[in-house]
């Protein structure tokens, strides 16, 4: 027998409730896209000609959020049907449909986040080389935002794994993992 769920798809092993999550990933997802937008339209309506790498980059970002933030909508769209306190038997699958959905949703965050966050460095870099600045500091600012964004970005989905792992089994050994996860990404 499964774990027992309440209205939210939360549960004793599993104290985080995706659907609850889901629109304010959504809404963090449709203002990165926001953003990205503004600065492909910004970049498109300068005079001088604008870095093809650069837009590209920006649009590809927009292309993965607003994909991200329809699929943050479908999970919160999704409630199983709660007789009492709990979720009704037989439609438990609700829940574990919604995590099935999230766990790509929040890699796309994720992803949409390094990307604009690169897009950003790439600017300041080309900033410095057009401008002719001497600060070697500046100058590498792109890099280390790219750097940080990427190591952040690369734990996050690591928690949402493991309790979509702890969905599907209960084994000793997932529970250590779990908790490895939870200890190495606090």
């Amino acid at each position: 027998m499964g774990p027992q769920f309440d209205g939210s798809c939360v549960s004793v092993g599993l104290p985080l409730s995706v659907i609850e999550l889901a629109s304010r990933y959504g809404s963090l997802a449709n203002l990165l896209c926001g953003l990205a937008l503004g600065a492909v339209a910004f970049m498109l309506g300068k005079k001088e000609a604008a870095p093809p790498h650069t837009i590209a980059l920006l649009s590809s970002g927009v292309i993965v959020l607003a994909a991200d933030s329809f699929l943050f909508a479908s999970v919160e769209s999704r409630r199983p049907r709660v007789v009492g306190s709990t979720v009704a038997p037989g439609t438990e699958y609700v829940c574990y449909q919604s995590w099935t959905l999230a766990m790509p949703a929040i890699g796309m965050l994720m992803v949409g986040t390094a990307v604009l966050v690169a897009s950003i460095g790439w600017m300041i870099i080309q900033y410095a080389v057009l401008n002719d600045v001497e600060n070697k500091v500046f100058a590498s600012l792109g890099g280390i935002f790219t750097l940080l964004a990427v190591v952040t970005t690369t734990l996050s989905p690591s928690v949402p794994a493991c309790n979509t792992l702890s969905l599907s089994t209960s084994r000793r050994g997932l529970q250590v993992a779990q908790r490895l996860v939870y200890w190495l990404s606090a």
